[in-house]
């Protein structure tokens, strides 16, 4: 049983009414138990007999963020491939570089990714990569939730790929998946999905869509991240990506799409209507030069909404603060508009928007009952000064230094540059940067 934590002495972000509130945050059994105020100091002492005392002065109390879209073992390849268009990157650099990867290569990679997750402030993610079984080893190593994202593909340079088999057999290796990941730790669930439709047969979609009807389960995939793909899906598929995933019945029981750069309005519709998100991931599309997502329109159609990293290899960084950031700007360029999106409206989705696209509900806020899966931000130092508003702080003045604390499941798992995680820092990165040395000499 873990040791009962109590965060004193700071403001907690009450994300549902973007207001602080002066209280304290006690944690039991990877539970928020109690959200004391501190007029109520009697009871947050009582209530924290006994536990380990963190000081959170100087320090907002707040949801972690969660990184609704990245490839975690990708960190590999960060700067092996830049300045490239995303069609290029992945065929001439990404794809052969991955064909080199063992199952030890992903299980490493997972975890430099998951030491950089934890020290910016980010306490789960929607991971999508092979070998599966190994990322999720290390993140049930780590501490650190994870939603696994079925990665199927029917091209032959990925490790997915073994023979035309494969394809018929999708559906039994989706129902395998989903049973051997949904029981194996409180900390990983799993989610439906392939790579792309432009990766993937319409054989081996079909098998996936029939584990969709069995399971009652959304369904994820990459779609519409460059404007190539999109205008191409209509001559390939007679239909438009969204249009064509849903007529397979891939999103009868919701999902989400990646990027969702490049949108048609019929596309939004269908969204809209089977309760289909987007988890936007401006960094890296930027970086590709595969466009801007437009926040406001999501809004618009009221489509749910998170936030992702994508990979290290496209991106180069796993920082949130980076693509609230990013996105606030680029929106406010691309789509001649000031005044939207509003610094509240990013920050949530980043925390709650993402938690509802990964079907996290249970690490929604910083309320009783729900997961103490929460990060600690300092707004006291000197880029926090004069300190206004939490939300616009977050999304302009912030970054990775200002996280003093990430805890997962009511585990504390990074304080003050420290790690608590099973493994050391420094045999983590000579590990991998020997291991890349072998991938790239060809090995």
């Amino acid at each position: 049983m873990l040791m009962a934590v109590c965060l004193k002495g700071g403001k907690v972000f009450d994300l549902r009414n973007n207001v602080l509130l002066d209280a304290d945050v006690i944690i039991e059994d990877g539970k928020i138990r109690k959200v004391a105020g501190r007029s109520e100091g009697k009871v947050s002492d009582a209530a924290s007999k006994g536990a380990r005392i963190i000081d959170a002065s100087g320090c907002v109390v707040m949801p972690g963020f969660k990184n609704a879209h990245t490839h975690s073992p990708m960190v590999f390849f960060r700067s092996l491939a830049d300045d490239l268009p995303l069609e290029r990157w992945l065929n001439e650099v990404i794809f052969p570089y991955e064909a080199k990867l063992t199952q030890d290569d992903v299980y490493f990679g997972s975890l430099l990714a998951i030491m950089e997750y934890l020290k910016n402030g980010i306490t789960a993610c929607q991971d999508m990569y092979f070998f599966q079984d190994s990322v999720a080893k290390a993140f049930v190593q780590a501490g650190m939730r994870c939603v696994l994202n079925g990665s199927l593909t029917s091209n032959a340079k990925s490790p997915d790929y073994d023979t035309q088999k494969e394809e018929d057999a999708s559906y039994e290796r989706i129902m395998s998946e989903n049973d051997r990941f949904s029981s194996l730790s409180p900390l990983i669930s799993y989610a439906l999905g392939v790579h792309s439709t432009y990766t993937t047969s319409a054989r081996l979609m079909k098998g996936a869509s029939r584990a969709v009807r069995e399971l009652r389960k959304g369904f994820y995939l990459h779609m519409n991240e460059t404007a190539f793909e999109a205008s191409t899906a209509f001559s390939k598929f007679g239909a438009y990506n969204v249009q064509y995933a849903d007529s397979l019945g891939l999103f009868d029981y919701g999902g989400g799409i990646f990027h969702g750069v490049h949108m048609q309005d019929a596309e939004l519709d269908i969204m809209k209507a089977k309760g289909v998100g987007a988890a936007l991931n401006p960094c890296s599309n930027a970086k590709l030069n595969s466009g801007v997502p437009d926040f406001e329109r999501y809004a618009r159609y009221r489509i749910l909404t998170g936030l992702g990293t994508d990979g290290a290899s496209s991106n180069n960084s796993l920082d949130i603060f980076k693509e609230m950031w990013t996105l606030q700007a680029l929106n406010h360029i691309k789509f001649d508009n000031i005044l939207a999106p509003k610094p509240y409206d990013i920050v949530r989705a980043a925390t709650e928007g993402s938690a509802k696209f990964m079907k996290l509900d249970s690490s929604l806020y910083v309320e009783e009952g729900q997961n103490a899966d929460l990060i600690m931000v300092d707004i006291g130092d000197v880029n926090a000064v004069p300190f206004t508003d939490i939300c616009k702080y977050l999304v302009y003045s912030a970054n990775v230094s200002n996280i003093r604390m990430t805890m997962v499941a009511g585990k504390v798992l990074y304080c003050d540059g420290k790690y608590d995680i099973g493994f050391d820092k420094n045999d983590v990165i000579k590990e991998v940067v020997a291991r890349l040395n072998r991938i790239r000499n060809g090995k």
